[in-house]
This record gives structure tokens, sequence and C-alpha cells, in this order.
């Protein structure tokens, strides 16, 4: 009679050890997902430096490294600070969202393209991202990035409420590749969570 109760315990295990969630929400979740790995873009030191920050290695909020290697060069002009920033972040079992299922763990590496202006009133951040990196943990999805992300810098640092950026490009998730050329809000902190039953 033990022998018998065992078997399907450890069936019903199995089954709940398979594939992970996807993206869901067609290009809001995709978005919900492209701001989550753009949250440690800040990290590597602030705009106006004018120094090469080299690597910098952050924790992220939920677990896990994220790795910038990053150079600045800055122009000043009339009390406007201009630089470029040329970046490559490394994931690594990075937790940057939540959602209903579970946490959505990086893993994999964008490169990132950015430009900062900063005056005494604000700063703006224009952010191209380019490559692919995996969501696991809860998720069994990827986003693969070709696409300029517009926002002001302190929002990157935002830990809850919601987030206003323009997207101009393309992601791409298993669900398919979403076009871009708008203004989008996301929430903070989470990736809307598409679970396929059998």
């Amino acid at each position: 009679m033990k022998r018998l109760m065992v078997v399907p315990f450890v069936a019903a295990a199995f089954l709940a050890c398979g594939p992970g969630a996807k993206i869901g929400g067609g290009k809001e979740g995709a978005a919900q997902a492209l701001f989550a790995a753009s949250s440690v873009s800040n990290s590597g030191g602030s705009g106006g430096s004018g120094i090469d920050v080299g690597n910098v290695s952050v924790s992220c909020p939920k677990g896990g490294k994220a790795n910038l290697s990053a150079v600045v060069d800055v122009n000043s002009l009339s009390g406007l600070a201009a630089g470029t920033t040329n970046v490559k972040i490394s994931y690594a079992e990075c937790g940057l969202a939540g959602s209903d299922v579970g946490t959505a763990i990086y893993n994999g590496a964008l490169t990132v393209a950015q430009k900062f202006a900063v005056t005494s009133g604000s700063a703006t951040v224009s952010q191209k991202f380019g490559g692919k990196v995996l969501l696991q943990g809860a998720f069994d999805d990827f986003i693969d990035a070709n696409v300029t992300q517009e926002i002001v810098a302190g929002k990157l640092s935002s830990t809850s409420g919601a987030v206003a950026m323009k997207l101009v490009g393309t992601i791409t998730t298993s669900s398919g590749t979403h076009s871009f050329d708008e203004e989008i809000n996301v929430n903070v902190g989470t990736i809307k969570a598409e679970v396929t039953k059998k």
C-alpha cells in the first residue's frame, strides 16, 4: 500500500516542475520586461561624471547580480552636460521583477548605447538596447531587444508605482515581435505572466 501511494506523489512533483510562464500582456508585458532589464543601467555611475566607470557589480532586488562594463564620454556646453555611455550589462541569476507566479530571473547580456543630458532642473536618458536575455525562474521566455528607451533618469531607480517611458523599435518575446513608437506606462517591479494550461 505504501508503495502505491509514493508513485503518484513523485509523479505530481515532476509535473509541478513543468515549463515556466510566458510573458503575458503583449506589448505591455514586453515593455515591462524591458524596463525591468533597464533598471540596473544607471548603476555604473551618475550621468555627467566624465569618467571611465569600468566594471561595476550590483545586487539585483530579488537576488543574483548584474555586471556593468561602461565607458562615459562627456561634453559640456553652456551649462548642459551631454554625453554618451557604451554599456554591456551581464545578468547572472538576476531577479528583477515579480509576477503572479513568482520571480523573473534574468540571464544573458544586453548592450546599451546610452546618451544623457543633464541640466540644473532635470536629467534625461536615451538608451538603445540590443541583444537577448532569458527570463527564467518562474518564467520560460526571453526578450530580444532592438529598441530605444527614453526616460527621466531618476525613474530607472523607482521601486514602486507606475513609470512613463518612450519606446522606439522592437522587442521580441516568445509571443512574437512587438513594434513601438510611443510612450507607454509600466508598473515597476512586475511583469505580466501567462501560464499555458494543457
